[in-house]
C-alpha cells in the first residue's frame, strides 16, 4: 500500500457520485469517512470503488452507512454485477 488515495466528486441528476482511486486503509480512510457522512446527509451518494486497488477493514467500516453505533441505516450498500476478487493472502 503506497498510501495514495484520490476522490473525485461530481453531481449528476441530483445524485452525488464519488469516484475513489488508490488504497483505502487506516492511513487514508479519514477523507472517505468524511465524504460518506456528508454525502449521506445530502441525499443519494454513490461511491464508485472500481479503481480502488486495496481496501482494509477501516475502509469497509467507513462505507457502513450506520452512524453512530446502533442507529438505523441511513443508506444501502450495493455492488454492481460482476465478481469481487480477493487480494493476495
Amino acid at each position: 500500500m503506497d498510501g495514495e488515495l484520490a476522490i473525485t466528486v461530481r453531481r449528476e441528476r441530483g445524485v452525488v457520485i464519488a469516484a475513489v482511486t488508490g488504497d483505502i486503509d487506516i492511513s487514508t480512510v479519514t477523507r472517505l469517512r468524511a465524504l460518506v457522512r456528508a454525502g449521506g446527509r445530502r441525499g443519494t451518494l454513490i461511491v464508485d470503488l472500481n479503481q480502488v486497488t486495496f481496501i482494509d477493514s477501516a475502509g469497509l467500516g467507513a462505507l457502513d452507512p450506520r452512524r453512530p453505533e446502533g442507529q438505523r441505516p441511513q443508506g444501502t450498500i450495493v455492488r454492481p454485477s460482476g465478481v469481487v476478487q480477493p487480494g493476495p493472502a
